[in-house]
């Protein structure tokens, strides 16, 4: 197969006025950069037809070092939806340096389920590389419903998870060199992982629907044990192949998601801490009730800022009290420890620093070894980032 870099190379951009066209903005309306980019003024924003479109939230289960496609799968399915007669768009977070240069090379989608242009959206897009960076924006399902739709007002209609064969079967305890074999034990012990993230989102009051990825080595008989797991619980189950067809590879999922938004309507989303509890208590409630802790224990010098903010608490116009707690963490296990595969229960988290943050309005719980501004690996795609002919190539 082409690689992703080649597949965005051979496509035929058309001009970002005849995008923003189609999506119902005046051409005069928008920022342009260059011929195919765009900023879109908030102004825009028209809060009726907010409120009569469907959200769909794309996440995915305990991913890899790789990945899980919770991108590309994002893609395919609003290629998918627009194939089947939706009009839908995608709303992705702008690539920063830990994806590009780290261990990816890029996060704008891949192969036929790619945004583009790939290599100016990848490395500089409109300029807010530096402040898009500095955002740390990598942010889980539990802190867009507890920290984003709380603040935002959003109800989302629908969550797809995203897994893998090879996601499960390293889940399932199947040594990493070798998730891309068959091993159907593997794969079927795994599911503790995959459905633990689907009671939580369930637990939230949202209708679900489980989409696997498609890889090229993935069986058929391995699929249908994760189809049977979804049927046995009940939950929209559609396998994801944009990244080969492109809107094409992702009908079956369109089709899943529109049929369960049409039968399912949401609840109103049960938060799983209210906005007046203690601070103690808001990250006691997110790692007992979301990771399965059965404990958290605090640092000395954690102790000591509680009770500096616990004096914030008592400000004027009392704005502090009601921040929401922000838990940074591996994303590789429901526990701090990132080795920690599946669904482990009855372990301890351990947060070793609070910050507040007060322009983004939240409280930071930094949990285990986590890093807030990830390094890089011993062998980063950046390495591997060149100029050949006067074209970017290393991009994926």
């Amino acid at each position: 197969m082409k690689t992703d870099i080649q597949i965005a190379r051979e496509c035929e951009l058309l001009p970002i006025g005849e995008i923003a066209t189609q999506l119902g903005i005046a051409p005069e309306e928008i920022e342009p950069y260059g011929r195919y980019m765009a900023k879109v003024p908030v102004s825009l924003i028209d809060e009726k037809k907010v409120k009569k479109s469907r959200l769909i939230l794309v996440t995915a289960i305990s991913p890899t070092k790789a990945g899980i496609g919770k991108t590309t799968v994002s893609i395919g399915l609003t290629l998918g939806l627009n194939k089947i007669g939706k009009k839908a768009a995608v709303a992705l977070r702008e690539p920063s340096l830990g994806p590009c240069f780290g261990i990816k090379g890029g996060a704008a989608g891949g192969g036929y389920a790619q945004v583009l242009p790939m290599e100016k959206i990848n490395l500089h897009f409109t300029g807010d590389f530096h402040a898009v960076t500095s955002a740390h924006n990598t942010i889980s399902a539990e802190k867009f419903f507890d920290i984003k739709c709380r603040k935002a007002g959003l109800l989302p209609r629908l969550v797809v998870i995203v897994a893998t064969t090879q996601g499960l079967k390293m889940h399932g305890g199947v040594d990493l060199d070798h998730i891309k074999e068959p091993n159907a034990k593997g794969l079927t012990e795994g599911l503790k992982n995959l459905n633990r993230h689907i009671r939580n989102m369930q637990g939230f009051g949202q209708p679900v629907v489980v989409t696997l990825n498609r890889h090229d080595t993935d069986l058929e008989e391995e699929i249908a044990i994760v189809r049977k797991n979804c049927e046995d619980l009940e939950v929209g189950f559609a396998v994801n192949e944009a990244f080969l067809k492109g809107g094409e590879g992702a009908i079956e999922l369109a089709q899943t998601v529109v049929e369960t938004i049409e039968k399912q309507q949401p609840l109103p989303i049960r938060f799983t801490y209210k906005e007046t509890d203690r601070l103690e208590d808001k990250i006691e409630k997110v790692c007992k009730s979301i990771y399965g802790a059965s404990a958290v224990e605090y640092g000395k010098t954690v102790t000591k800022k509680l009770e500096s903010l616990r004096k914030s608490f008592t400000d004027d116009d009392g704005a502090i009290a009601h921040y929401p707690v922000c838990i940074a963490k591996t994303q590789f296990s429901f526990s701090a420890d990132s080795t920690r595969y599946g669904s482990p229960e009855g372990f301890t988290i351990r947060i070793r620093d609070v910050i507040l943050n007060c322009g983004s309005e939240m409280i930071v719980a930094i949990a285990g070894d986590m890093l807030r501004m990830p390094g890089l690996p011993k062998s980063p795609q950046a390495e591997r980032i060149t100029i050949e002919n006067g074209e970017i190539e290393g991009l994926s």
